[in-house]
């Protein structure tokens, strides 16, 4: 009786050590069959617009392949090369250099192996979009020339420049639009596109200006970027010269003024050095006269007048018109003048003549 029953005390334990080899065989064979796990991860060691793809891989006991895909889509577009992760069964922290991603883009990783079954498959990691950051940011820096203010003459040329900062700033397509007084009008395309250079930097050149207008430049992007909105404010062409006229002292100021329909009177001003205490640099102007615009040409206006000049000094005439307007107040080149030393009542005198000539003496009655 007792052998009965540790024989059948044998045959269990036989059992149950059966039962457990064929669960461990069968979760053995679950593991086998089971595909490689993978996570997209961040990117980092950002420079330009290269940088590192990050991810894991966890093989699962298969011979595993793994590439990233990147793009500015979610269809990707670039590859890196594919590289082995094994067959391991833990967990394997991957990176990859890829050149020329940027911000927005799409990423990925992807992994690779042959079934148990003798067929490639593949297994994708999540998408994700490259942010950036905001030192990495595209954006736009716009020089505002001197005091905050980009001036033209009329009729002459501009510079808009600047430069685009963060990724993909090199050789990146950029097109100017313009919309001129009293911006009113949509931006309208100017020239043609041109390409920023290694530094970001960008000069568009702007010619024939005539009046005041507002400009701004974009990236030819699918979804372009958008400097801020910069005006040229354009200047009447002022031209004066100085010339000896007859009598002591005497010399006659005169020019021209663009464009042709301008009237109203030009201030004759005098460089002086500025008042004790001022920080400003340079010389001021101090208005000793004025002249009137008369009709010239159908392209240019005239002015003239005879003056008595003393000393050696620097003269411009300068034209003041409305704060809105198509053209901004603006003052001609500058002309020195060595004339000799008058008494101060001498000084500024403008003297009348009919047409630029001596007034005729009247003849001596016999």
């Amino acid at each position: 009786m007792n052998t009965v029953l540790s024989f059948r005390k044998i045959a269990r334990a036989a059992l149950v050590s059966v039962a457990v080899l064929a669960a461990f065989t069968a979760s053995s064979a679950s593991a086998a069959v089971s595909k490689p796990k993978v996570a997209t991860g961040a990117v980092k060691h950002v420079r330009g617009t290269s940088g590192e793809l990050q991810a894991t891989v966890n093989p699962n006991g298969l011979e595993t392949t793994y590439f990233f895909e990147f793009g500015p889509t979610v269809a990707y577009g670039s590859t890196t090369k594919p590289e082995s992760a094994g067959k391991g069964i833990t967990t394997l922290r991957i990176g990859q250099q890829v050149t020329g991603i940027l911000p927005g883009y799409h990423y990925r990783i992807v992994a690779t192996f042959v079934s148990l079954k003798g067929v490639a498959e593949r297994v994708n990691g999540r998408d994700r979009s490259f942010v950036g950051g905001k030192s990495s940011a595209l954006r736009f820096v716009i020089a505002k020339g001197k005091e905050n203010e980009l001036v033209a003459q009329y009729g002459g040329t501009a510079e808009l420049s600047g430069g685009l900062t963060g990724l993909g700033n090199t050789g990146h397509g950029l097109i100017l639009q313009a919309s001129p007084y009293p911006y009113t009008s949509p931006f309208t395309t100017v020239g043609t596109p041109i390409l920023s250079n290694l530094s970001g930097h960008f000069v568009f050149k702007i010619s024939r200006l005539t009046q005041n207008t507002e400009f701004r430049v974009l990236t030819t992007d699918r979804r372009p970027l958008y400097s801020p909105n910069t005006i040229v404010h354009v200047e009447p062409k002022l031209i004066l010269h100085i010339r000896p006229a007859p009598g002591r002292g005497n010399y006659r100021l005169y020019g021209t003024v663009a464009p042709a329909r301008l009237r109203g009177l030009l201030y004759i001003q005098e460089m002086v050095a500025q008042r004790p205490g001022s920080t400003k640099e340079g010389p001021r102007a101090r208005a000793i006269n004025s002249v009137a615009i008369r009709r010239g040409s159908s392209t240019q206006a005239k002015f003239s007048i005879v003056m008595t000049l003393s000393g050696s000094k620097t003269y411009r005439v300068y034209l003041k018109l409305p704060q809105k307007g198509s053209l901004v107040s603006g003052h001609s080149n500058e002309v020195f003048v060595h004339a000799p030393k008058l008494p101060t009542a001498a000084k500024h005198k403008a003297v009348k003549h009919a047409k630029g000539k001596h007034p005729r003496r009247k003849a001596k009655k016999k």
